[in-house]
């Protein structure tokens, strides 16, 4: 089977995909390369008639996967395979509705991702990240990358690395976890304290100005 099907036959197998297609295209793999080839080899897209397929599962067929990706105007190239560290791996790009671009290096072995390029465009200015994968872990059945290495292409001097110990799925939380923080209430004003900047060495300091009691008011003497 040619590389770039092969490709996405294993993207699909190691996907965001329900079980349903997944077995069917190892049914297919099984029983029917042939099928199966044909059900990869070029992706659906629209024509004159507009969205038009056989029914079934790959890129060449309608199903919910083909159509939605259709409509969302996202578009996978095949852009061959190329040396990364080593590792001769397939290489992806995938270009979304609003122009975005991910290029994808996938590990000929377990289709994980080892690099992934993100090109964007921020204020009118093209910026492209770039990201490295690696030391992957099985958590609850599925792998995750617990070394993620990302910086700005052209500064590759400003890595930064993120390294995860350990990872659970499904872990019970208290509800409180999240709770929304309550707003500190403020302490009350500390009372006025008489300056003692001014005072001179050997002197002490200038007491503290007693509490004085308001005057009663006057009343006008008997008889006058």
């Amino acid at each position: 089977m040619d590389a770039a099907i092969l490709a996405k036959v294993n993207a699909w197998l190691n996907g965001n995909f329900d079980q349903e297609t997944k077995d069917t295209i190892k049914r297919l793999q099984a029983g029917d390369p042939k099928e199966l080839e044909e059900a990869f080899y070029r992706n659906l897209e629209f024509g004159t008639g507009g969205l038009r397929g056989i029914m079934g599962t790959g890129t060449n067929r309608m199903n919910k996967y083909t159509v939605g990706m259709a409509t969302n105007e996202m578009f996978t190239d095949y852009l061959g395979t190329e040396d990364f560290d080593g590792t001769l791996a397939y290489k992806l790009k995938v270009t979304q509705k609003d122009g975005d671009e991910f290029t994808y290096w996938l590990d000929p072995d377990t289709f994980l991702e080892i690099k992934v390029d993100e090109t964007r465009k921020i204020r009118g200015a093209e910026q492209t990240t770039e990201t490295e994968l690696g030391d992957y872990e099985k958590v609850a059945g599925v792998y995750f990358p617990m070394s993620v290495e990302s910086w700005t292409q052209g500064q590759p001097n400003q890595r930064q690395r993120t390294i995860i110990a350990s990872g659970t799925a499904n872990t019970s939380l208290a509800a409180d976890y999240f709770a929304e923080p309550q707003t500190p209430v403020p302490t009350a004003r500390a009372a006025a304290q008489p300056d003692v900047g001014n005072t001179k060495k050997g002197e002490a300091p200038p007491p503290k100005p007693a509490a004085t009691k308001p005057a009663s008011p006057s009343h006008p003497g008997k008889g006058e």
